[in-house]
């Protein structure tokens, strides 16, 4: 009889400690899923970052280009009204 629970507590011990282990895998996997969540978090601040940055640049490029074209054309008229003076 003292063999039997002998071998009882033996399975008992040896299910806490699967089920120690199991908690430990768990954790760690719960662990791992924050700390991707986390740099995902960070990439995606830095995607937003860029896209604002891209965005401000693109703004700038479209008002230099406008200027750019307002100039042209400002020359253009001022070029046709010289060579107009000089027929």
């Amino acid at each position: 009889m003292k063999f039997l629970y002998s071998r009882e507590r033996d399975l008992v011990e040896a299910g806490k400690l699967e089920a120690v282990l199991s908690l430990e895998k768990l954790s760690t996997a719960h662990s791992k899923e924050r700390n991707q969540s986390s740099e995902f978090a960070g990439l995606k601040s830095g995607v937003d970052q860029l896209r604002k940055a891209f965005h401000d640049i693109s703004n700038s490029l479209a008002v230099l280009f406008y200027n750019d074209l307002e100039f042209l054309k400002n020359l253009e008229s001022g070029i046709d009204s010289y060579v107009s003076q000089l027929e």
